[in-house]
């Protein structure tokens, strides 16, 4: 067991991602997230849900007789969740190196992950979890 420390704060903490992959597996990946306190928390999730909705509604707001594009928006939205992640990460365990392009290419074509590894960020900074 562990003796509590206040003000002994990490820089970043590991955590095994685990989602269904499309062929009914489970995919795994070790992330080390990046730590915040509750409250830097909160400050930092404001701030990424409102510019990720100002951003796809500048995106689209434009396009053609008021047509919203699903590729645009998706395009504006996989971006904007990349940097996001690079945000609440600090490193992971995959062959490719930790970058926005790469993280925009596993939200491509694994949505899943990217979906846990923001929910999972969520529930450790706000409310905690035992085990990993």
């Amino acid at each position: 067991m562990s003796k509590v420390k206040l003000g002994n704060r990490p820089e970043s903490f590991p955590h095994t991602l685990k989602f269904p992959m499309l062929d009914g597996t489970e995919g795994v990946i070790t992330v080390d997230y990046k730590y915040r306190t509750r409250s830097e928390f909160a400050a930092f999730w404001d701030r990424i849900t409102a510019t990720s909705d100002k951003a796809v509604a500048a995106e689209t707001a434009g396009t053609e007789e008021g047509k919203r594009s699903l590729a645009k928006m998706f395009a504006t939205a996989n971006k904007k969740n990349a940097e996001d992640v690079m945000d609440m990460i600090t490193g992971w365990d995959l062959d490719e190196e930790l970058s926005v392009q790469n993280v925009m290419q596993l939200n491509d074509e694994l949505p899943q992950a990217i979906a846990t590894l923001v929910g999972d960020y969520y529930q450790a900074l706000t409310t905690g979890r035992l085990g990993n």
